[in-house]
C-alpha cells in the first residue's frame, strides 16, 4: 500500500478506536475533546506520511551527490555516510528520551482523567489508550527532531573544504545553487511541513491538561529548532559553494601558474620562432584559462533565495503567532519568547541582504 494512503489508514483507524470507546464512555467526544481528537488523530497521520516522504527526499537529494570519478578517496557517499548515522547513532535514544521527559512529568502528577471522574474497566481502557496515541505522537516527532538534526549533520560534513572539492558540484548550473536545488527544497518544506505539526500539536489535548510551563517551554524549544535548522541549512549551503568557488579557483591558479612559467621558459629562450606555435598555444590556453576563472568568480550563488525565505517566515510566524495565542496567560512563556523574538528578526534581516531583490 503506498505510504500517503497507508497514513491516512492510520489517522482513520485512531479515530475509529475513539468512536468504539465513545459508544461506552459518552464523555469521550465532550466539548472540545471531539475537536482535539480529530486534529490529534489528523496530526498522527501527517507525522507518518511526512516522514515517509521526507526520507524518500533524503534519499534522492543526497543520492543525488556524487563523488567526482577521477578524485579517489576512501570518504563514503554523503548518503552512505547519512544512512549509517541515522540508523546505527545511539544518540536517537537519548532525543526521544528528551522530547518525552516534560510530559512523563505531567503524567506523574496528573491522574488519569475518564477513570478519575467514572471507575471502571471502559474508562481505564480510554486512558491508557489516550497515553498510547500521546506517547505515539511523540515519538513520531522525536523522529522528525532526528531527521533534523542528521541533514543538519550532513551538510556541515559535506560543506567542509577537503570534502567539498571531492563532490562534483556545478557552480555555473542554471538554478544557481550548482545543482543542490533539491537539498534547498529539501530544507524548505521540511521547515514548512515541521511548523504545521507544531500548529497541529498546539491544537491537540496536550495542551488541556498539565503543567502549562512544561509543555509552553518544550513547543518553543520546538520552534526554536525549526527556525535554526532553516538557517543552518542556508548557511550550510553557501559554505559548500563557497567551499567549492575556493577549491576550482586554486586548481585554475595552479594550471595558469604552470602555463605562465611554461610560456616564461620558452620567451627566455633564443630560438623563439622555433617555440612560436606552442607559445601562441600555451597563449590561448591561458586565456580560456583566465575566461573560465572570471566566469567563476562572477557566478552568482543562491543557496536560498528570497521565495525561500518568504515561505520560511510566513511558515515560521504562523507557529509562533500560534504558541503566543495558546499560552497568552503564561508569562514565563511569553517572556522567553518576547527575548528571542529580536534576535529572529535580527537574524532574519541581516539574511535577506544576501538575497537579489
Amino acid at each position: 500500500m503506498p505510504y500517503p494512503a497507508s497514513s491516512i489508514l492510520i489517522g482513520v483507524l485512531a479515530y475509529i478506536f475513539y468512536a468504539i470507546f465513545s459508544i461506552m464512555v459518552r464523555e469521550t467526544f465532550a466539548g472540545s475533546n471531539k475537536y482535539t481528537i480529530l486534529i490529534n488523530c489528523a496530526l498522527i497521520a501527517l507525522l507518518f506520511f511526512a516522514i515517509q516522504y521526507f526520507l524518500d527526499k533524503i534519499r534522492e537529494s543526497f543520492g543525488n551527490l556524487k563523488i567526482q570519478p577521477e578524485r579517489e578517496s576512501p570518504l563514503k557517499t554523503p548518503l552512505n555516510q547519512l544512512e549509517e548515522n541515522f540508523t546505527r547513532s545511539k544518540k536517537f535514544y537519548v532525543l526521544v528520551l528528551l522530547v518525552f521527559m516534560p510530559f512523563l512529568a505531567i503524567d506523574i502528577i496528573f491522574k488519569p482523567s475518564f477513570y478519575l471522574e467514572n471507575p471502571n474497566v471502559w474508562t481505564l481502557l480510554l486512558d491508557i489508550y489516550n497515553k498510547f496515541i500521546s506517547y505515539l505522537t511523540l515519538y513520531l516527532l522525536a523522529v522528525i527532531l532526528w531527521m533534523i538534526f542528521n541533514i543538519s549533520w550532513i551538510l556541515r560534513r559535506i560543506s567542509d573544504r577537503q570534502y567539498s572539492k571531492l563532490l562534483k558540484i556545478e557552480l555555473l548550473d542554471a538554478d544557481k545553487t550548482g545543482g543542490l536545488k533539491q537539498i534547498r527544497e529539501l530544507v524548505i518544506w521540511f521547515c514548512v511541513c515541521y511548523f504545521i505539526v507544531i500548529i497541529l500539536y498546539i491544537m491537540t489535548y496536550f495542551t488541556y491538561r498539565g503543567l502549562l510551563l512544561y509543555e509552553s517551554l518544550s513547543l518553543i524549544a520546538f520552534w526554536v529548532i525549526g527556525v535554526i535548522f532553516f538557517l543552518n541549512g542556508w548557511y550550510m549551503l553557501r559554505r559548500l559553494l563557497m567551499s567549492k568557488i575556493e577549491n576550482d579557483i586554486d586548481y585554475i591558479n595552479e594550471m595558469i601558474e604552470d602555463k605562465r612559467v611554461r610560456l616564461l621558459n620558452l620567451l627566455s629562450k633564443k630560438e623563439e620562432k622555433e617555440h612560436e606555435d606552442q607559445m601562441k598555444s600555451i597563449s590561448n590556453t591561458l586565456d580560456i584559462i583566465s575566461k573560465e576563472r572570471d566566469r567563476i568568480l562572477q557566478c552568482g550563488i543562491r543557496p536560498m533565495d528570497a521565495k525561500s525565505l518568504i515561505v520560511f517566515v510566513s511558515s515560521s510566524m504562523l507557529s509562533l503567532i500560534a504558541i503566543l495565542d495558546k499560552f497568552s496567560n503564561n508569562k514565563i512563556a511569553i517572556y522567553a519568547i518576547s527575548s528571542i523574538q529580536p534576535h529572529i528578526y535580527e537574524s532574519i534581516s541581516h539574511l535577506s541582504q544576501f538575497f537579489p531583490r
